[in-house]
């Protein structure tokens, strides 16, 4: 197996004290409690599809502010604060003054709204805008510094210096011609694919392992999904709370989908009967598990920022999770989704049923 799976296993396998839960839900079920526990475990596999459609652009203006800006919509993933940082990061200013323009389609073309893309697709844009502002920004302060290239100023959060002399951030700003710089760049191709890491997609492996305990109330066939642990790698962490805020989204989707949430259909129309919320349950607060998430970062240098996705990765193993733990409690598997109190009680009759044929 891949080694940062059997990694994230481990891990997982020591934070979770599966061996532990284990031998609990084993010692309930031979004494056919009514309450029992279980735990499950599953993994997921995902691609890299950060793609070249965004243009960004970095706007520098002689009072030193400094703009970001780009059509991509914010749908969750706390885009905007990631191009901050990146921005800031590149010409060590503070991250407070970096403005954020996005959401409209006069500031650049973005990416789609979808998931698993986002970061990975406008980070490395932003990274190269800002990079081209600097390299102008350094053309300007050379000569005012002595230096015969500009490649060999030292940036600080001050400014630019070359040997004893400095140039502070805002001097340099004043510099420049007219009342703005502008760079926009292009998110450069993927550097390199490995088709061989995910057949087919031509982009790395992007994956987790989820595991999940359950609790079920074998008279009523009541099950509540009590706790999940996620261990997830996308890359370089951009932004570790609005990371785990994904993943714990991601989980609450998963959650819904193994549990409650059912499409009624009109086989014959195609049509959802389903009249509203009432009949169609999603998750409240009541329903969410306690989550713990856990972070393994890879270097791979696919782009200039190290960003992937976790949209969709960090909700692909928890249904599979769950349902494992449903296993585990009743020693028999629901096979279908969701995983309702019904069909419970029926795989509790069948085992019974089974058990007294034997």
């Amino acid at each position: 197996g891949h080694p940062l799976r059997r990694h994230q296993l481990e891990l997982g396998r020591t934070r979770f004290g599966w061996a532990e839960r284990r031998k609990r839900s084993a010692d309930e079920r031979a004494r056919s409690t009514r309450l029992r526990h279980g735990v499950g475990c599953a993994v997921s596999i995902w691609g890299d599809f950060g793609g070249p459609e965004a243009t960004v652009s970095v706007v520098v203006g002689r009072d030193g502010s400094v703009t970001v800006r780009d059509g991509v919509q914010d749908i969750g993933g706390g885009i905007g604060t990631v191009m901050a940082q990146i921005v800031a990061e590149v010409l060590q200013r503070p991250l407070a003054d970096i403005r954020v323009e996005i959401g409209d389609s006069q500031f650049g073309p973005g990416v789609g709204s979808g998931g698993s893309k986002t970061t990975s697709s406008i980070a490395p844009a932003v990274r190269k805008a800002a990079e081209q502002v600097k390299q102008r920004l350094a053309e300007y302060a050379a000569p005012k510094l002595e230096a015969s290239n500009p490649e060999k100023l030292r940036w600080s959060s001050e400014g630019a210096s070359f040997g004893r002399q400095s140039l502070a951030w805002a001097d340099m700003c004043k510099l420049i011609e007219g009342d703005s710089m502008l760079s926009s760049a292009p998110r450069p191709r993927t550097y390199g694919s490995h088709p061989k890491a995910f057949p087919g997609m031509g982009a790395p492996q992007i994956a987790g392992v989820q595991f999940a305990e359950v609790e079920v109330d074998t008279w009523t066939g009541q099950v509540r999904c009590s706790e999940v642990l996620a261990v997830h790698d996308c890359g370089r962490v951009m932004n570790e709370l609005t990371l785990r805020s994904q993943v714990n989204g991601g989980i609450v989707l998963g959650v819904g989908y193994a549990l409650m949430e059912q499409r009624i259909m009109d086989a014959s129309l195609g049509v959802m009967l389903n009249p509203n919320f009432e009949h169609y349950k999603a998750c409240g607060i009541a329903d969410v598990p306690r989550i713990d998430v856990l972070f393994t970062e890879v270097a791979s240098g696919n782009n200039n920022t190290g960003a992937y996705g976790i949209g969709e990765p960090a909700t692909i193993p928890t249904a599979a999770a769950i349902a494992n733990a449903v296993g585990d409690a009743l020693g028999v598997h629901v096979r279908s989704l969701p995983i309702t109190p019904a069909k419970i009680l029926m795989a509790i009759e069948a085992q019974q049923k089974q058990g007294g044929a034997k």
